[in-house]
């Protein structure tokens, strides 16, 4: 997932957004293909297609501190094992995203790489995925992140916090940290397993210390769309939106077996757009220099972030590494 404080981004082309349609529309839901060789999954099922259909605007003004998730750890029995069509995560899974923004007139090039790591995190009962994420702004890095998620018995998979580091000339200047179960913090669903137009909007986790109050709702489905990665069908729309942006949504584009190919802005100030380019499996070599990077980072959190995430539970490394 990425950092929504960091990433919005600019309109979706017309050619992606039509008419409305009735509530009710169910997206199809896949069994997740392998992002690359080697195989990581079963074969995918016969691909089932889905009509487009859309969302009318968005309206609802939700309870933001009060309109929570119905967190129970027991419905946790194999959470790392991440098979959510829409957001699979696989260790060794590293996507590339590359995009501009326009910032007082300028125009500065994107850099973002999400790495799935084999690391966990167990954080209220639940042993959760660690992913690792950098960003570039022209080429320097200016942000890191530790995310962590969780499937649920059901295949909503869940967020439960994470860690950012924002950088200026090398040095640490910011971390929004929110871990739940810490200040307040609650987990909440970073994706339904099945995405269901004219649902309610659903919370992706609270924090009334970072603050971190974002809500997304099912806009479109059944969608085409080409990246530089490649072509798509049957994804679906997700409008993401805040208490602290007023107005402000943003919308992620997700392949089945795949996960979030796009990201952009519906409305609001700034002007931001993400691609993916590239979606690969990390050789064994490569997999372990990322948990390297992820644990330094983890290090790095305990020192910066006295208030939450050093009182969180330490990373756990895969058994013989």
């Amino acid at each position: 997932m990425f950092c929504r404080r960091q990433l919005t981004a600019i309109a979706v082309g017309a050619a992606l957004v039509t008419s409305a349609v009735g509530c009710g529309t169910k997206a199809a839901a896949p069994q997740p293909s392998p992002p690359g060789a080697p195989a990581v999954s079963a074969p995918p099922a016969a691909p089932t297609s889905t009509p487009f259909a859309a969302a009318g605007p968005l309206i609802e003004k939700p309870d933001f501190a009060k309109q929570l998730e119905n967190f129970e750890a027991a419905r946790f029995s194999d959470p790392t094992r991440v098979t959510n069509t829409w957001f699979p995560l696989v260790p060794g899974m590293q996507s590339t995203y590359d995009g501009n923004s326009v910032e007082d007139g300028e125009t500065h090039k994107k850099h973002f790489v999400q790495t799935v790591t084999d690391l966990t995190k167990t954080i209220m009962g639940v042993r959760t995925v660690v992913v690792w994420s950098q960003g570039y702004d022209d080429g320097e890095l200016k942000d890191a992140q530790l995310s962590f998620y969780g499937q649920a018995d059901g295949g909503d998979l869940w967020y439960f916090g994470e860690y950012p580091e924002e950088y200026e000339n090398g040095k640490v200047v910011s971390t929004l940290t929110w871990i739940a179960g810490i200040a307040g913090a609650r987990p909440g669903i970073a994706m339904k397993q099945v995405a269901e137009i004219g649902s309610p909007s659903y919370s992706e986790g609270f924090s009334p210390v970072v603050p971190w109050t974002d809500r997304a709702r099912t806009s479109q489905v059944g969608v085409k769309d080409c990246v530089p990665q490649g072509c798509h069908e049957n994804m679906i729309v997700t409008d993401e939106f805040n208490r602290e942006e007023p107005g402000a949504t943003q919308q992620k584009f997700y392949a089945p077996g795949v996960g979030n190919a796009r990201t952009a802005s519906g409305t609001g100030d700034a002007k931001e757009s993400l691609e993916l380019t590239k979606l690969v499996r990390l050789d064994p070599a490569e997999l372990d220099a990322a948990r390297a990077e992820a644990l330094r980072l983890d290090a790095s959190g305990t020192q910066h972030s006295r208030e939450a995430y050093a009182l969180s539970a330490p990373i756990e490394r895969p058994p013989g590494r």
